[in-house]
């Protein structure tokens, strides 16, 4: 069964905890060098994520690639 907050087309689910495109990076999971490469590049909240393509993701200066 999924969480009620699938009922807003602007959520996304990250192991059952869901975020709206407003929500900040901040709250987010990651790794020292992959938040602060994120809030270098301007990105400051998940929808902005969400709206970037792997190719400007794996653009970002500093981005961790986890590739390797």
């Amino acid at each position: 069964m999924l969480p009620e907050c699938f009922d807003d087309k602007e959520v996304f689910s990250m192991t059952n905890n869901c975020f709206s495109a407003d929500t900040s990076i901040g709250l987010l999971a990651l790794s020292p060098p992959a938040y602060n490469a994120l809030m270098r590049a301007g990105i400051r909240k998940i929808g902005d994520i969400a709206a970037l393509t792997r190719e400007e993701l794996a653009a970002i200066r500093n981005f961790p690639d986890d590739s390797e």
